[in-house]
C-alpha cells in the first residue's frame, strides 16, 4: 500500500517515455493488478509526499486542490498504452489527451503544443536540500 511507482529511465530508454502509461494500460486495465485510483495515487501524491521533507515545493505537487500547481495529465483509461521501444524510445504513448504543466497546455488533443523559442517553457525546477 505504501510503495511508489516511478522510473529510473535514462535518456534513450523506453521507460523514459512510457513508464506511467505502461502502469495504467498494462497493470491497471489489462491485468487488473491495481485499481486506477491507486495507480494514480502511487504515481502522483505518494511521491510528492515522500519528497516534501527535502523540498517544501512538493507540498503543492501531486494533488488537485486550491493553490496546488496545475501539473495534470488527462488520459483515456480505455486506450492508454506505452508505445516506446528500444528501437524507437521517444514514441509517445497512446491515449494521452491533454498534459498541462503549471496550468499551461504542452499536449492538447493528443498533439504536442509548439512553444515559441522566445517563450519561457512552463514548469519550474524543484529545489531541495541534499543530505549525506
Amino acid at each position: 500500500p505504501i510503495t511508489l511507482m516511478g522510473s529510473d529511465a535514462l535518456r534513450g530508454h523506453p521507460r523514459a517515455a512510457g513508464s506511467c502509461s505502461r502502469v495504467l494500460g498494462h497493470y491497471v486495465r489489462e491485468r487488473g493488478i491495481i485499481t486506477l485510483m491507486e495507480a494514480i495515487r502511487k504515481m502522483s501524491l505518494l511521491p510528492a509526499q515522500r519528497l516534501e521533507s527535502a523540498s517544501s515545493q512538493m507540498k503543492t505537487r501531486g494533488r488537485i486542490c486550491k493553490d496546488a500547481i496545475a501539473d495534470l495529465c488527462i488520459f483515456d483509461p480505455m486506450t492508454i498504452k506505452d508505445c516506446a521501444t528500444y528501437e524507437q524510445p521517444k514514441l509517445p504513448s497512446q491515449g494521452i489527451i491533454h498534459v498541462l504543466i503549471n496550468g499551461t497546455f504542452v499536449v492538447r488533443n493528443s498533439e504536442l503544443v509548439t512553444i515559441d523559442k522566445d517563450t519561457k517553457p512552463p514548469g519550474q525546477a524543484i529545489r531541495g536540500v541534499i543530505r549525506n
